[in-house]
């Protein structure tokens, strides 16, 4: 069985959108051993399991720029590389780790780069970074970006525009009356419903020997099919009175 190691900045139950597109993964790749590496939100580090995954928690004493930030990390980080996976799925922008990644980094092991949005946080942090982000783009197997206005407009991607693949963001509800739950998942953009206490969606991608699974074809039209009834209601023209 392959081996992925995931590496957001933090991991569920700790909320927010890269932590539930990265649970996403996990939830939906059920054929792939899974463990995610990321920040704790406190100096201690700590080995858990969420939802039968091993997660390490790594300690920080501060942030700058939203970045946290630890010393550990890296020790952590290669540690983990020397023994566990096949696959690195490394969400961006994360700089400090993707510095770190950079210096533990085996070849054996494949990067698939998940880049969320530009750095526009300070210019002179980014100035600094850039070309380690540079140097993990080329690194890379696979960059996947969370839209083709991403992926077509952010100067970064430009000479790797070969490497792309869009792989939108969702929502996954698992039923309709379970919306603020525990299973309700957060996203930005597309939101499906289905009967069954199921998650809906598997990433639309891949890499050589097949790293990441194709989304159903059925899944994507069904969500075409809605997409486009909805757009016929709200453009249908009012009747003119009298």
């Amino acid at each position: 069985m392959k081996k992925i190691l995931h590496i957001p900045n933090y991991y569920p139950p700790h909320t927010g959108g890269i932590e539930q597109v990265c649970h996403m993964a996990v939830s939906s790749l059920s054929e792939y051993e899974h463990e995610g590496i990321c920040f704790n939100d406190c100096r201690n580090t700590r080995i858990s399991s969420y939802e039968g995954i091993k997660v390490i928690r790594v300690g920080t004493f501060a942030k700058i720029a939203s970045q946290a930030l630890s010393f550990g990390y890296m020790w952590r980080l290669r540690a983990e590389i020397r023994s566990f996976p096949d696959i690195i799925h490394f969400h961006a922008p994360n700089p400090l780790v993707g510095f770190y990644l950079l210096c533990v980094l085996p070849r054996r092991v494949r990067l698939i780069v998940h880049y969320h949005a530009e750095i526009l946080t300070s210019a002179f942090l980014y100035t600094c970074y850039r070309p380690f982000e540079s140097l993990l783009f080329r690194r890379a197997d696979l960059i996947l970006t969370t839209s083709p206005k991403l992926r077509d407009e952010a100067k970064p991607l430009a000479p790797y525009h070969n490497k792309c693949v869009v792989l939108a963001n969702v929502i996954a509800i698992r039923s309709r009356k379970s919306r603020k739950g525990p299973h309700a998942y957060s996203g930005n953009t597309n939101l499906l419903w289905r009967s069954k206490d199921r998650i809906l969606l598997r990433p639309p991608c891949s890499i050589q020997g097949s790293a990441l699974s194709h989304w159903s074809g059925k899944i994507h039209k069904r969500r075409m099919r809605a997409a486009d009834r909805r757009r016929r209601t709200f453009n249908t023209p009012a009747s003119d009175a009298g």
